[in-house]
């Protein structure tokens, strides 16, 4: 294809590539993972309907460079893909998944072995807390600095804790419509956090003696 061509006659020089509300699918990344002196340290594919696991995780795979991800609003990419960025992606340090609707909290888990500084997990309406969620709470991110969790409302208090604890270095943390949020959470908050220089939560706070 003429893209794939003008990609391959330039591919030693890229770095960056974006194909935000474009009509690129599983073939042309399958394609784009073929080129050899093709070595980016950011992608990003924000809305891009037409990507799925199929074409997405062979490139990935031929990306261990990539620093930067933007998965915004692929709705069908599955554990496969986390799986992917954990074991080919050392290198990641900004993931973007706003609007990810298919991430759960059984995905998430995959994340916590990445040098992750940031990361944007708002608007995925199926991350639940389960073993697996609390498990990042418990493992923690602590390189990261900056996290996004806006308009996810399964977030508890005993994951916000958890982060809390395990997350020493986080400076920039939105929790919009949290809607179960103790006032032990916000004492974590503010007694574990503090080089935080950014705090947004929107939710009423509630006195739970079982949390």
């Amino acid at each position: 294809s003429t893209l794939l061509n003008h990609i391959q006659m330039r591919g030693s020089l890229l770095k960056s590539l974006s194909f935000d509300y474009t009509n690129i699918n599983d073939l042309m990344l399958q394609d784009l993972s073929t080129l050899d002196d093709l070595q980016l340290t950011h992608l990003s594919l924000v809305a891009c309907k037409d990507v799925k696991d199929d074409g997405l995780v062979p490139f990935l795979q031929s990306q261990p460079g990539l620093q930067s991800v933007d998965l915004s609003m692929l709705t069908e990419i599955s554990s496969k893909v986390m799986l992917t960025l954990e074991q080919a992606c050392r290198s990641l340090e900004r993931l973007t998944l706003r609007k990810c609707t298919s991430i759960t909290g059984t995905h998430i888990p995959c994340l916590a072995s990445l040098p992750l500084a940031h990361l944007d997990l708002s608007e995925c309406c199926r991350l639940e807390i389960g073993a697996a969620t609390q498990l990042l709470a418990e493992r923690g991110l602590p390189l990261l600095k900056s996290l996004y969790l806006d308009y996810c409302p399964n977030i508890t208090s005993a994951f916000i804790i958890g982060l809390t604890e395990q997350s020493p270095k986080l400076q920039t943390l939105s929790l919009s419509t949290i809607t179960d949020m103790n006032t032990a959470a916000m004492r974590a908050l503010l007694d574990n956090l503090g080089r935080i220089e950014s705090l947004k939560i929107r939710c009423p706070l509630h006195d739970n003696p079982h949390q």
